[in-house]
């Protein structure tokens, strides 16, 4: 719903990316190894350069102790992502010079604990050196799996990690963009599945009405045979996604258990002719239950703490902590409850009386406080000097006053 002026188009040759493959083997050619150990740089990705929209932008994340950074007395933005960052072509950016040459992993401690049973996607741009975009094919579909606790691991498409040769004393971007990934492929040939359920279910209905008489033998086989054929074949198309999604992603979440669940349905169906009429209120149910499982398979959501620019000889970082540090860390936070100023929405940087600094009082709620506190850090700071200190007031009491 925005305008939108168009000074020219213009069409040129597709240009197929090199694969993986090639690229390890000219890795190889030119005699590039690992980075010495010890030069890792570490990202904090609740900083970055730049981001596609002002959605995307830091948030709190009080669930581990190994967060960093991590404090239990006061609020920390320090994450980046979560459902801020899960819709194609959002992307965020980052800078770095590595101070040894050699070949490098980029490793992420992320968690992606939102769509069960589904991963999500990134294409990552690199500009710099000998990069200028996307440097293999498979770097446009690199995976994020599901899981409830923090994981680090190197970035890869699930077969393959990848390593990149980073020159010293070169600054290079990278960007890490929303993509569907892999799990376009399977988007689509549900979308296509999900077209030609509808097309029988109406076909059906032409005959049968909206509410069919479950004691009458319409013939479905004989007057409809396409339909009853193309159940069938989108119930086997169905459980083959079903069943590559749980052995790409290790686990059998609810998002599979629905696809299994249409799949079943239209095997009874399409078995039976005698259960078809009964069983068309459900057929229907399902129907919108297969278009909620596409949108939420297009969303691609995923929270990050930090990225290292690090060797493959480089040990990788602890993903969570151990009992005892997490146990001390839960500890802290109850106690800090009891005493810690939850009216203060503080900000970005300490405020001394040599400062030029503004206090704002504010009867909002914390949502909506919080959106201010991004706006003043983003914006009117950067802009003008003049830090602000905010505070939360109960209107009740603010207004009679």
């Amino acid at each position: 719903s925005e305008p939108i002026a168009i000074a020219s188009i213009e069409l040129f040759p597709h240009v197929d990316f090199v694969s993986y493959e090639s690229v390890k083997d000219s890795y190889d050619k030119n005699g590039y190894k690992p980075a010495e150990k010890g030069h890792a740089i570490k990202i904090e990705a609740e900083i970055p350069n730049a981001s596609s929209s002002q959605t995307v932008y830091p948030l709190e994340d009080v669930s581990s102790s190994l967060n960093s950074p991590s404090d239990s007395t006061r609020t920390l933005l320090n994450v980046i992502g979560g459902d801020k960052w899960q819709t194609s072509g959002q992307w965020v950016r980052y800078k770095f010079t590595p101070e040894v040459s050699g070949l490098y992993n980029i490793v992420a401690r992320y968690k992606q604990n939102v769509n069960d049973g589904l991963f999500s996607s990134r294409q990552i741009y690199i500009y710099g050196g000998q990069y200028n975009g996307i440097p293999f094919s498979e770097a446009t579909k690199t995976r994020f799996n599901y899981s409830d606790e923090w994981v680090v691991e190197a970035m890869g498409d699930g077969e393959n990690t990848f390593e990149f040769y980073f020159e010293a004393g070169v600054e290079y971007t990278v960007v890490f963009e929303v993509s569907l990934g892999s799990m376009g492929d399977m988007v689509r040939r549900v979308e296509t599945a999900l077209k030609t359920i509808n097309a029988a279910y109406l076909n059906i209905i032409k005959l049968t009405g909206t509410s069919p008489d479950n004691y009458r033998d319409y013939g479905f086989t004989r007057v409809l045979p396409d339909a009853v054929t193309d159940m069938k074949l989108m119930s086997n198309e169905l459980y083959a996604i079903a069943e590559y999604l749980e052995k790409e992603a290790g686990i059998k979440g609810s998002n599979i258990a629905t696809l299994d669940r249409v799949a079943w349905l239209l095997d009874e169906m399409s078995s039976d002719e005698d259960v078809i009429a009964k069983n068309l209120s459900e057929l229907k149910s399902y129907i919108g239950n297969l278009a909620t499982w596409i949108s939420t398979a297009k969303c691609q959501p995923l929270l990050v703490d930090y990225f290292m620019i690090q060797s493959s000889e480089d040990k990788l970082p602890r993903a969570n902590a151990g009992f005892f540090s997490e146990f001390g860390y839960e500890m802290r936070k109850f106690f800090m409850s009891f005493i810690r100023n939850y009216d203060r929405m503080g900000s970005q940087h300490e405020i001394t009386e040599e400062d030029e600094a503004i206090e704002v009082w504010l009867a909002y709620g914390r949502d909506q406080s919080q959106v201010i506190r991004n706006l003043v850090n983003n914006n009117f700071t950067p802009e003008t000097g003049i830090m602000v200190d905010l505070k939360l007031v109960a209107g009740g009491t603010l207004l009679p006053s």
